[in-house]
């Protein structure tokens, strides 16, 4: 939730006001209006475009979509779908007014301090949905489909090193396989727990691809 705030904060489009607009969804965060395998869903939407008065930028007021356990989606919501599956809990302009007001024994003189007291506001006001982001959060802290939620968590092969002079190798390790396994694109990837940043050729994990590579290098 913190990281969240943090991004909406740096972003200095999204603390702009918005126009009301009866065809744009507002930018905030939304619960699901039912259950999905016996959990209610969240997620924070913003459009992605400037907003107009009537609209006519765009017309279907696409939204882009972020999840507590997938982070930012890479395909859009329009305005309708979003209000017909979910229910705006706190709008961003609410949330950015209300807190502001919030009383605070904290000077709101930097990013950081503004960050914290827009999260402690949501944590204190809005129980519920701060409640729903961790559950999430933590929830899908596996490599599996869990509990109707998509995985945080995934495997990555990744070939580091001088690995242009073996790329013939590598496409033609993998050219009987899937589509997406013969995609062998160039991936940049930061530790969690270092910080230290590496940049390698994605391959496949299966037991397939690893043991033809290792029989033709």
């Amino acid at each position: 939730l913190e990281q969240l705030v943090y991004s909406i904060l740096e972003d200095g489009t999204l603390t702009r006001h918005e126009q009301s607009s009866s065809r744009v969804a507002k930018t905030g965060f939304y619960i699901s209006k039912r259950q999905i395998a016996g959990r209610f869903l969240v997620l924070f939407a913003k459009s992605k475009t400037e907003r107009t008065g009537n609209g006519s930028f765009d017309p279907r007021g696409l939204m882009v979509v972020t999840r507590p356990n997938t982070g930012k989606n890479p395909c859009e919501m329009s305005s309708k779908d979003l209000n017909i599956k979910y229910r705006l809990v706190l709008s961003l302009e609410q949330l950015l007014e209300d807190a502001k007001h919030a009383p605070s024994e904290r000077k709101t003189d930097g990013t950081d301090n503004d960050v914290a007291i827009n999260v402690l506001f949501i944590r204190s006001q809005h129980k519920q949905l701060a409640n729903l982001w961790d559950s999430t959060y933590s929830s899908s802290s596996t490599f599996e489909h869990s509990a109707g939620l998509a995985p945080r968590r995934s495997r990555l092969g990744l070939i580091t090193g001088a690995v242009l002079h073996i790329l013939p190798i590598l496409e033609k390790a993998v050219i009987a396989m899937s589509q997406a396994d013969r995609a062998l694109r160039v991936a940049r990837v930061e530790l969690s727990d270092s910080g230290r940043r590496i940049v390698g050729i994605r391959y496949p994990l299966r037991r397939e691809a690893i043991e033809r590579l290792n029989t033709m290098l």
